[in-house]
């Protein structure tokens, strides 16, 4: 499991905030940071 505080989602370059988000499970395949602009 894992615990992301502050994420935002990136979808067509629009990000979305999300805040604190729990990830459960083995579907994790690739956690990337994103560079801001």
């Amino acid at each position: 499991n894992i615990v992301l505080e502050d994420a935002y989602e990136v979808a067509e370059d629009k990000p979305r905030r999300l805040g604190t988000v729990v990830i459960r499970g083995e579907n994790i395949v690739m956690i990337t940071p994103v560079t801001r602009r």
